[in-house]
């Protein structure tokens, strides 16, 4: 029996010409690739198969690694809003990482001009020409004092190091040299971009419809077995002179300082206060939603603390979205309190219509309820304040 992979056999010229029919099958699938995904982001059809963003169906569902799906998720967007480089690629004249580091300074009236700069270019000298094209700044001048080495006690130093977690879970952690993107695919999709890709090209981040204050560099998770996870992270001086303060008020009960402790103590402490100022979680509840229930001649969108806790604890903190295939929606992040019927046809902030959705959940069910040009142009318009419920409230869906 004949190994297919084993090609000891071939001649010189005949390897060679076998691997150049390969290499240009593989730019035409590769093209080809490109459209299926610009198609699928199009219709969002990841969302119907329980995935909150395109990222995650392309690492979870198809099995790309993060920089795989990444590279070809932003080059298929830049290929959708220019149909003319999916030829430059099935050619081989533009490759995808020239079209990632295009794709911030592309518009319509210079995207012909820039392909053609870039053709046939290395990634390397396509990064040249667009820093000749398109300077920035000079890198500010910086003074960085660091540790050089570990603490010999209390657990761990502070700064630019190391600390073991036995706290993460393999399914959240993002791999040590690119960054889990948080993707946003609202009615117009953005690029989800890593960090470590990025900032290769010496820019930040940037994701349609990202809130501004998102960090752009989050701490790094380096697994450092199957539950233990090394976090690195630069301290400044007031977290110093904090964590030797909660130090020493924790003495009597943690006499070591051990800072991984410390530290997932203030972090369930945050998630308290988190959980209750977004969905009232341990908050005085002043009713459970009923009487907002009887008079519908006094509707209002405001949700009851505790019908919001209630929601949110049923729920485990995680979108509901079930696909048809029985796959429920990993989110954890950008919840929202979805009604099941619309508020705008009568539904009501009963614990019985509300669930939660991530942001994209929310939004298809609202597509689906009302037509995705609707939708789009309801965003398109600028909010209205509400004067007649002006107090906070748990977040609620727009529909």
């Amino acid at each position: 029996m004949t190994n297919h992979f084993q090609l000891g056999s071939l001649g010189n010229d005949e390897l060679l010409a076998s691997l150049s029919h390969l290499v240009a099958k593989d730019r035409r699938v590769t093209a080809d690739l490109l459209a299926h995904l610009a198609e699928c982001d199009e219709r969002r059809l990841h969302l119907d198969l329980g995935f909150a963003s395109l990222f995650a169906y392309c690492t979870e569902s198809l099995g790309f690694c993060e920089a795989t799906a990444w590279r070809r998720i932003t080059a298929a967007r830049v290929c959708r809003r220019f149909p003319e480089a999916f030829a430059l690629v099935a050619s081989g004249k533009l490759h995808l990482s020239a079209l990632c580091s295009l794709k911030p300074h592309l518009d319509p009236d210079n995207a012909g001009e820039l392909f053609e700069l870039c053709r046939n270019q290395s990634a390397r000298r396509v990064d040249e020409l667009l820093a000749a094209r398109f300077p920035r700044p000079d890198v500010p001048d910086a003074i960085r004092r660091l540790p050089t080495r570990r603490a010999a006690t209390g657990g761990a130093a502070v700064g630019l190091e190391t600390l073991t977690s036995d706290a993460g879970s393999a399914g959240t952690r993002a791999p040590p040299d690119v960054q889990r993107p948080a993707e946003v695919d609202r009615a117009t999709s953005g690029s989800a971009a890593p960090a470590a890709m990025e900032q290769r090209n010496g820019r930040a981040p940037a994701v349609a419809n990202m809130p501004a204050q998102a960090p752009s560099a989050p701490a790094r998770l380096e697994p450092l077995s199957a539950d233990r996870f090394g976090v690195r992270f630069t301290a400044d001086a007031e977290f110093c002179a904090l964590l030797e303060r909660v130090r020493g008020l924790a003495a009597h009960r943690l006499p070591s300082g051990d800072l991984l402790v410390l530290l997932k103590r203030g972090l369930e402490a945050y998630e308290r206060e988190l959980t209750k100022e977004r969905f009232g979680v341990g908050r005085k509840r002043r009713g459970d939603g009923s009487k907002t229930a009887a008079r519908p001649s006094n509707r209002s969108r405001h949700i009851p603390v505790g019908v919001a806790s209630e929601v949110y604890l049923r729920d485990d903190g995680q979108c509901t979205f079930i696909s048809d295939d029985g796959r429920r929606c990993a989110a954890r992040g950008r919840l929202e309190l979805d009604h099941v019927k619309p508020w705008a046809v009568g539904g009501e902030p009963t614990v019985q219509n509300l669930r939660l959705r991530c942001s994209a959940h929310n939004l298809r069910h609202a597509e689906n309820c009302f037509g995705r040009a609707r939708i789009r142009a309801a965003l398109a318009e600028p909010p209205r304040p509400n004067l007649a419920n002006s107090r906070a409230a748990p977040k609620s869906d727009e529909s």
